[in-house]
């Protein structure tokens, strides 16, 4: 039994008075003690009470609140009016059953019910109980409704089923986006409205911190905007006033969630791969501090939880949680007040799994102001931090008594001083989840959406989280292990989306164009790379295309995007390319083969070798452009065709048209004056036999006329300056032999002959 489990019997005075508030007077005991069982065998009088006595674990929901209350008069001090225990949240008994989300702010709280309706209720005493948010239900389309609801500092955000995003509250930093409305750009609370600049991206995920926000979009694009104070955009400096616009360095990571804090972000992609920026000054970004690097304005990695397979993350003020796959609890940042939960008050640069939970799985964590809360399996709630009577620091998880009905899965939702708790009901899967209406390559209908398989072929995560191998959710690509079922990805892309673009030219050409600019795209970028090695799959499944089999500008941008990939991910991709299956390793070869072919067909060079004087150089340029990425891939792989066990033959990275189309001799010259610049020599793995006879035959007419050349120069310098005193040296090799013995009269004079050095 864990140490959070002891100190469960520790409050029992407490637990008798709160849990004697919750129950119907017909289930209390004179002896005080509350039992696991129905507490009396005597049949209830009334149908109504006798359900929430004999069936305990399936009672009507019910919301709960720990923490500082909803509404206290301005006497009230805030640390001694915290509730100590939750207590049950006055709502009506139908909308207490219908409340499916809960959002904590700073200074308000949001409910969204089953049927789309948004309730909020703020935490200055000016509202009594929850009522509709003023202004949301005029602001939704037709046949449009409230599918996820957040609440920040003292802002709110709303998505809808149509993908729109709609703020109100305050926007003293632009945390409500640009509005369309009056006074967008200054400070004060302002109306419902939509985010004006995500009007053409459909959202699917919304997210609010201390003073600014996060949209993450179904082509898998995080946009930011509000308080830049401390980096918190992901823009790379800490300039205010900057506007909505995507984070760039997340390029190709498919986005399962976002997450802020007071002045940091987080999101977790497909692959549990956890990223952060923004404020570290006290550790909150789990990357450590031994640089000094109060501000990370990029995101960076939090490399530490990078295997622990993170299902969930939350973010408090200036601390961190992390939820895994297996039920571990991991905090970071600032500790100061016991929110870490790790025993002391002292704060983490570094993710720590929470020991005294280690006994109990973790379903799902929220983090106030200072204080978190962890939700278990079985219905234990635990809590550390600033909670417990008068807001005492508590740095060891604290139980939370929950009462009856408790024994599911409790949701949790903390913000600011205080947390709601959903007991009963069915469990909310919401938070952990992955959102619906994300792109994905495996999910395009060719034949009944030709414009959506348009817009995923341009998403470069849409490719990142197709074709995965089954059970892999959690799972983080690894040297050697790329996680995709490349044979279904095959099946589907050549006969699905191959035969819907083959039987019409059009969109062949849409679909060869909306690739093209992908890969342009992800090339161009001022980052020139991919965000993590999860992002890397898109270059196993492009060539598994269709329009990759035709030569094309394809091959070259895919050759290019590689080339550029930093040391690290071009690591781990040629790690996946080794340890692809021979077909499919064939298939990349043959496919560059091809593009290098086509690229050498279409120059200016005749069989001569001779070039069209008047489009040479453009042409020549154009063309060595596009060939060089194409080879220096090729000669990447036949490094790897070499130490793979079923290896390819040489034949297979053979050119045969160089012969035709490339002055060879002219190319050997030019590259044995000048190795820097582009020379089909540095790539002797496409020359097939014939092209290296003509080779040898080359190199074998410079050595003589390299030779000669050496001893007329020699000869003129002995001449000049010692007259015929010395033996004139000839340019040629002379052999004396004898008929009677020509072998042996070749071999000894071949064995006498000098050549100068």
């Amino acid at each position: 039994m864990d140490s959070a489990e002891k100190a469960r019997p520790k409050q029992p005075l407490l637990q008798q008075t709160d849990s004697r508030k919750l129950l119907p007077k017909s289930t209390q005991q004179s002896s005080g003690k509350l039992s696991d069982q129905q507490p009396t065998r005597k049949k209830p009088p009334a149908p109504k009470q006798s359900i929430r006595t004999s069936e305990p674990q399936h009672s009507t929901p019910k919301l709960l609140m720990v923490g500082e209350p909803l509404s206290k008069s301005p006497a009230d001090d805030s640390r001694t009016s915290w509730q100590a225990l939750p207590t049950e949240v006055a709502l009506k008994p139908t909308l207490a059953a219908a409340v499916v989300t809960v959002a904590a702010g700073d200074s308000h709280c949001l409910l969204l019910t089953s049927d789309g309706s948004a309730l909020s209720r703020s935490g200055d005493g000016e509202d009594e109980e929850f009522a509709p948010v003023p202004g949301l239900a005029e602001s939704l389309a037709t046949s449009s409704r409230v599918t996820q609801l957040e609440a920040g500092g003292r802002h709110s955000l709303a998505l809808t089923s149509e993908g729109q995003v709609l703020a109100w509250g305050s926007n003293s930093s632009g945390q409500l986006g640009p509005r369309a409305d009056d006074g967008s750009g200054g400070g004060g609370s302002l109306r419902v409205g939509p985010v004006t600049p995500l009007m053409g991206h459909r959202a699917v995920l919304v997210a609010a911190g201390g003073g600014h926000s996060l949209v993450l979009t179904a082509d898998h694009q995080v946009f930011a905007f509000g308080d830049n104070s401390h980096g918190q955009l992901g823009r790379g400096h800490c300039q205010t006033g900057s506007g909505l616009a995507p984070v760039r360095r997340l390029g190709g990571l498919p986005v399962r969630q976002i997450a802020c804090g007071g002045w940091h972000s987080f999101v977790l992609s497909h692959s549990a791969v956890p990223l952060a920026w923004g404020s570290n000054d006290r550790g909150q970004l789990g990357c450590g501090t031994e640089d000094g690097n109060a501000t990370r304005p990029l995101p960076v990695e939090c490399s530490a939880l990078r295997n622990r397979r993170v299902r969930r993350i939350a973010c408090g003020h200036e601390h961190t949680a992390a939820v895994t796959a297996d039920g571990g609890l991991f905090t970071f940042g600032a500790g100061d007040l016991g929110q870490l939960g790790h025993g002391s008050n002292s704060s983490e640069s570094l993710p720590r799994q929470v020991a005294e939970l280690m006994g109990s799985r973790v379903v799902t964590a929220d983090c106030g102001t200072s204080v978190t809360y962890a939700s278990c399996q079985g219905g234990r709630v635990y809590a550390f931090g600033t909670v417990g009577p008068s807001a005492s620091v508590r740095n060891k998880p604290w139980p939370l008594t929950l009462g009856p009905g408790g024994a599911g899965d409790v949701d949790v939702s903390a913000g600011g001083g205080r947390a709601f708790l959903r007991v009963g009901g069915p469990p909310m899967a919401a938070k952990l989840s992955i959102p619906e209406g994300l792109l994905s390559l495996d999910s395009c209908d060719p034949d009944g959406d030709w414009p959506g398989c348009l817009a995923i072929a341009t998403c470069p995560a849409a490719y990142a989280r197709a074709f995965l191998l089954p059970d892999i959710e959690h799972e983080n690509p690894r040297p050697g292990w790329h996680g995709l079922d490349l044979d279904a990805a095959a099946e589907f892309l050549q006969k699905r989306l191959g035969a819907a673009a083959v039987s019409n030219p059009e969109r062949r050409q849409e679909l060869l164009a909306a690739q093209t600019e992908l890969l342009t795209d992800l090339t161009e970028r001022e980052e020139a790379h991919l965000a993590d090695a999860e992002c890397l799959r898109l270059l196993l499944l492009l060539p598994l295309s269709p329009e990759f089999e035709s030569p094309g500008p394809l091959q070259p941008a895919l050759a290019e995007l590689v080339l550029r990939l930093p040391r690290p991910l071009m690591t781990v991709l040629l790690s996946w390319i080794m340890e692809l299956r021979l077909r499919h390793f064939a298939r990349l070869v043959r496919c560059l083969i091809r593009a290098a072919q086509h690229l050498l067909a279409s120059s200016d060079c005749d069989a001569n070798g001779e070039a069209n004087e008047a489009a040479k150089v453009d042409a020549d340029e154009q063309r060595i452009r596009r060939l060089r990425p194409c080879l220096d891939f090729l000669k990447r792989l036949h490094a790897l065709n070499s130490d793979r066990r079923d290896r390819l033959p040489a034949s297979s990275f053979h050119l045969a048209e160089i012969r035709d189309r490339v002055p060879l001799e002219k190319d050997y010259r030019a590259w044995t004056e000048n190795r820097n610049q582009f020379s089909f020599l540095k790539y002797p793995f496409v020359f097939d036999g014939h092209a290296k006879m003509e080779l040898l035959k080359v190199d074998a007419r410079m050595q003589m006329e390299q030779a000669f050349r050496e001893a007329m120069m020699f000869n003129l310098f002995q001449g000049f300056t010692f007259g015929a005193i010395f033996d004139m040296r000839s340019p040629f090799l002379v052999l004396r032999v004898a008929r009677q013995a020509l072998i042996q009269d070749a071999v000894v004079s071949s064995a006498a002959a000098t050549r100068p050095s």
